[in-house]
């Protein structure tokens, strides 16, 4: 933790920026892999990104058709919006007084204005803007991969389910502007798994992937404790099928005999004793392993570790708190050798030391 402590304090300094904090910070723990850092609030970089930006507001009337025809294309599929569409606004934002003041979102039509502010612009002072000092504009979330794959042409783009999603959204946008969309990639995602979490795992028969399902349908899955009373549920379920399933059979199979007409009522019956009788063992064995404190315990202890706040740990912990446990450098050696041995693994890969 003090290592950790101290690389934060030597970069979160009073006059530096978030930004610059947070690269210098990165820079020093990838420092043997020349990670490259692209910051583009710089005035070279938003005078490069001009043309895309005066594009997004010259066509933000047909740029925002194209992309409601796509979520509603979405939605048809049973997909959801990612990132929603807002009436008469452009993709780009206007920082209010300078560079570094407030953005705003540029509402483009018969009057322009600032969405969320009660300051109104014209037009020709909004363009004006943009040829004297770009700096001023920044990008929505949906136009940010436009002036990326501009500046810096892409092959594929590696990142996380909520990034990943919004890239359904934009096709016509990459259509818009002429530009091929890139490969899209999930990023890897970790699961530290401490000792104790690891052996209470173990005594539950479950990995970390698993564990993360909801607790009402693991419990009824779980391996019999110790302290549980009453018959297995596996029990229940082979009696269902050696005995009961035969039986109920037998005797649709005889009433079917007298009377064929009845093969659908037949058919329905089974299908209904087989469904009541599995709600049935279900419920019970949930209920009984809701009994058994111990396992209920560790189940919970293990939610608590893998789900801290109900959500995995990536989206609770800062990297600092994972990194403050084992090191920085310990932490990106483990997770070096997990992606070494699987580059773009689909489910969560376990850290533990």
């Amino acid at each position: 933790a003090e290592e950790v402590v101290a690389l934060l304090r030597a970069h979160y300094v009073p006059g530096r920026s978030l930004a610059e904090a947070f690269a210098g910070v990165l820079a020093t723990i990838f420092a043997d892999e020349g990670l490259i850092l692209f910051d583009p609030r710089d005035p070279r970089i938003s005078a490069l990104a001009a043309p895309v930006y005066r594009r997004a507001l010259d066509d933000a009337a047909a740029i925002e058709k194209s992309l409601a025809g796509r979520s509603a294309a979405l939605a048809d599929a049973g997909l959801d919006e990612q990132i929603p569409i807002r009436d008469g606004c452009s993709l780009l934002f206007f920082h209010a007084r300078d560079a570094v003041g407030p953005r705003f979102r540029v509402r483009t039509g018969a009057r322009w204005s600032l969405s969320g502010s009660d300051e109104h612009l014209a037009e020709a002072d909004v363009r004006a803007a943009l040829e004297r000092d770009p700096l001023r504009f920044s990008t929505s979330a949906l136009l940010r991969p436009i002036v990326q794959d501009t500046l810096l042409p892409t092959a594929a783009y590696v990142g996380g389910p909520a990034e990943l999603s919004y890239f359904a959204q934009l096709g016509p946008l990459y259509d818009h502007f002429g530009l091929p969309q890139p490969l899209v990639i999930p990023r890897a995602r970790f699961a530290f798994v401490d000792a104790p979490t690891r052996r209470r795992l173990g005594q539950l028969g479950l990995t970390a992937n698993a564990a993360v399902r909801p607790r009402a349908e693991l419990l009824p899955r779980l391996a019999t404790g110790t302290t549980a009373a009453g018959p297995d549920p596996a029990a229940l379920r082979r009696q269902v099928a050696e005995q009961i399933a035969p039986a109920v059979a037998e005797v649709t199979r005889a009433a079917l005999e007298a009377n064929a007409d009845l093969a659908r009522a037949a058919a329905r019956t089974r299908a209904s004793v087989a469904h009541a009788l599995e709600k049935f063992v279900t419920r019970y064995a949930r209920e009984r392993h809701e009994r058994d404190g111990v396992v209920s315990s560790r189940l919970d202890k293990v939610h608590r570790a893998l789900l801290p706040g109900g959500v995995p740990q990536e989206r609770f912990f800062g990297w600092p708190t994972l990194a403050a446990r084992v090191g920085a450098a310990t932490l990106k050696r483990l997770v070096f050798e997990r992606l070494a041995a699987e580059p773009f693994p689909t489910a969560a890969q376990e850290l533990s030391t």
